[in-house]
């Protein structure tokens, strides 16, 4: 591989944003901090219509130098930015450059509201990346869980492994469901389909499944709207008679 010096040289010469492409993607094969040097280059000597060009290729760089060391704040700031003014395959990969960083940098809050807003892109790549980042926390707000909860209408397979592995994680007992359904009247967002996947999530073992009792007597409980708290009651019961024929 050819010297820093005479990769910055080589870029300052080049007008062919391919080729600035092709640099970075090598780079990114191992990269390096001393690589800040090309990223902080082309974003101050090219306009914005000739870094858009690159622009996700720089990311890809920055996340493969952040997965190694620890990134000065104005780069996540710049990944922060940019998501905003991207096109959905440069915001994906942002999410994934987020999600490469995250071990070696602390994820602010600003970031993990960016991956809050990237569950709800229309666009199935980003979503699975967020889910992949969020797959890995040890913990998780119900501001974010209720977003992934959503998620369980989607029909794409993967979203739905993710979205299923996180609410089990993060959803261990029956006052824990209770408590997010009880919030902000979330239960109304709610649907048959989504309530059923729900409780085949979380009571899906013969030991989880004995707390359901508990759950279904917080519900009976609860002063919540008749029409929500009958749905959410009847499914309850057509569960529990399911699970009990494959015991």
């Amino acid at each position: 591989m050819k010297s820093l010096d005479e990769i910055l040289k080589s870029i300052k010469k080049e007008k062919n944003p391919e080729k600035i492409n092709d640099v970075l993607l090598t780079l990114g094969q191992d990269a390096s901090s001393d690589h800040l040097q090309v990223i902080d280059f082309l974003i101050s000597s090219f306009n914005s219509s000739f870094l858009e060009k690159v622009k996700i290729n720089i990311i890809y760089l920055l996340g493969n130098i952040g997965q190694k060391e620890k990134l000065p704040k104005k780069y996540i700031d710049y990944l922060n930015d940019s998501y905003f003014n991207s096109d959905r395959w440069i915001r994906n990969e942002i999410i994934q450059a987020l999600d490469k960083i995250s071990d070696m940098n602390p994820i602010s809050d600003q970031n993990m509201s960016l991956f809050q807003v990237s569950l709800k892109e229309d666009y199935d790549l980003i979503r699975i990346s967020a889910l992949n980042f969020i797959s890995n926390l040890k913990e998780i707000n119900n501001e974010l869980l209720k977003d992934i909860i959503l998620l369980l209408e989607d029909n794409n397979s993967r979203i739905g492994e993710l979205t299923s592995k996180i609410i089990n994680e993060h959803v261990k007992e029956e006052k824990a469901l209770f408590d997010i359904l009880n919030e902000a009247e979330f239960r109304k967002k709610l649907n048959k389909r989504m309530i059923r996947k729900l409780l085949v999530i979380i009571f899906d073992n013969p030991l989880k499944f004995g707390s359901l009792n508990s759950f279904k007597l917080l519900v009976e409980n609860a002063k919540w709207e008749k029409e929500v708290k009958e749905m959410i009651l009847n499914e309850i019961d057509i569960y529990i008679k399911i699970f009990l024929k494959t015991i």
